[in-house]
């Protein structure tokens, strides 16, 4: 350039020419020169670039996040927090590959909102040019399967471009904030998708009262009462607060006496036991009273009993005998005299089994320092009726203690279970231990020991 100005002063200066005429000649070639320029730099933003080519020509890369605007958190009092965007983008990372190619003027990155953060999230490739939605309504699906729970706004993308984007409705109020508290909620037809939203199409709740009248509230349990001579009218209100007419019951159970089989009034004379169960029969002397299980007045009722027949009983205990019994210790006829009385009940069936005093039998007790003869022992026992007798019971003769057969053991002067002498073999005690094989016999001791 400086070589081509320095060439134009010598050839104006060689020529005489004007200094204005030199102006426009380098005017012109500015002109030419820029044209060039611009040129290159348009062929220079058209190349098709990498992502990785273009990300490494950025003076500084693009934010990994940032912040849209504080958030409001659960609590109470309700506040608002600023969020933390680090954490909130941590695990959200652009996945555009960086092997692909874009016009370099066209490469845009993209930020997805997540809380009160946007966070980097991918890099686009722009079109040449835009193709904008407008219609909110392809939020709501095909054949409009989601209207009512999704809406659309209108929004730009990273390229500029006008794009719909779909948000989900908020949830709608329930039962208890929608429907008034006057009445029992069973008096409210709740619904959740009731209407759609004039200008988003979500669903909006509504609350309709169920029923116009007690009536029709319960046909069964609120319809106008006829009421019966037991009775009262008065007035009500159904769950839904209609009014419709009852009937009060003005006499009660209670006002019966003898209604209860309990009451003292149907006691009978002897025991209940003595009498079939109890029936009961009108009490024509104590009126009517309200029955809740029937809707109706019905009679008071008092009871009667039916003593019960004895004839079975006292067959049994004319049959009956004071002996032979697994309860007696005493067996014999002679020892008892069967007696014969009237139960609680007035039946004759009570047996009494009394002793005997005319059985014959004479106590025979030895007097004090009378013995028994030479080889006798005194033995003490009963006769038949128990009766306390006494005996000498002769034992039988002492066998010699050479002549008992004792192989093992050792014969000694024992009293047998009379209480007579008698010789008998002792066998020998065992003192060794339980996994002994072999054992040795000690005459002295009369013991046996291990023998290893």
């Amino acid at each position: 350039m400086k070589v081509f100005i320095a060439l134009c002063f010598f050839v104006a200066a060689a020529n005489a020419f004007s200094l204005d005429a030199l102006k426009r000649a380098l005017e012109d070639e500015l002109d030419m020169m820029d044209a060039e320029q611009n040129a290159r730099a348009e062929i220079e933003e058209d190349k098709q670039i990498t992502l990785r080519e273009y990300l490494d020509d950025l003076e500084e890369p693009h934010p990994p996040f940032r912040k849209r605007d504080s958030i409001t958190i659960e609590t109470e009092p309700k506040k608002r927090v600023t969020p933390d965007c680090s954490a909130a983008c941590a695990d959200l990372k652009p996945k555009t590959e960086l092997s692909q190619t874009c016009e370099k003027n066209r490469w845009v990155p993209e930020y997805k909102a997540r809380g009160g953060c946007e966070c980097l999230s991918n890099y686009r490739c722009c079109a040449d040019s835009c193709v904008d939605q407008t219609d909110l309504t392809i939020c709501w699906g095909e054949g409009q399967m989601v209207k009512g729970s999704r809406y659309g706004i209108q929004d730009v993308d990273c390229c500029g471009c006008k794009v719909v984007k779909c948000e989900t409705c908020a949830s709608v109020e329930d039962k208890a904030t929608t429907c008034s508290s006057t009445k029992a909620a069973s008096c409210y037809t709740y619904n959740p998708a009731g209407r759609n939203h004039a200008e988003t199409g979500c669903f909006e709740a509504t609350c309709k009262e169920t029923y116009t009248s007690a009536l029709e509230e319960s046909a069964a349990d609120y319809k106008d009462q006829t009421c019966g001579s037991c009775q009262t009218p008065s007035e009500a209100t159904s769950t839904c607060l209609f009014p419709y007419q009852i009937c009060t019951p003005s006499k009660m159970v209670n006002t019966c006496p003898l209604h209860d089989v309990n009451a003292k009034g149907n006691d009978p004379t002897l025991d209940k036991t003595c009498y079939d169960p109890a029936q009961a029969v009108e009490d024509s002397s104590s009126g009517t009273y309200w029955d809740a299980g029937s809707s109706s007045c019905k009679p008071c009722m008092k009871y009667t009993y039916a003593k019960k027949d004895c004839s079975a009983k006292e067959a049994v205990a004319r049959a009956a005998s004071c002996h032979n019994s697994e309860q007696e210790t005493v067996r014999d006829q002679k020892c008892y005299k069967k007696v014969i009385n009237a139960d609680l009940c007035e039946c004759d069936s009570q047996v009494l089994c009394q002793r005997s005093t005319d059985h014959g039998e004479t106590p025979m007790k030895f007097q004090a320092g009378e013995v028994c003869p030479k080889d006798h022992v005194k033995l003490s026992g009963v006769s038949i009726c128990e009766t306390a007798r006494d005996i000498c019971f002769q034992c039988q003769a002492l066998v010699a203690k050479e002549k008992v057969v004792c192989p093992f053991g050792k014969v000694e002067e024992r009293k047998d279970i009379n209480g007579c002498p008698e010789n008998k073999c002792i066998l020998p005690t065992i003192n060794a231990e339980a996994e002994c094989k072999t054992f040795k016999y000690n005459k002295a001791t009369n013991t046996l020991t291990c023998d290893e």
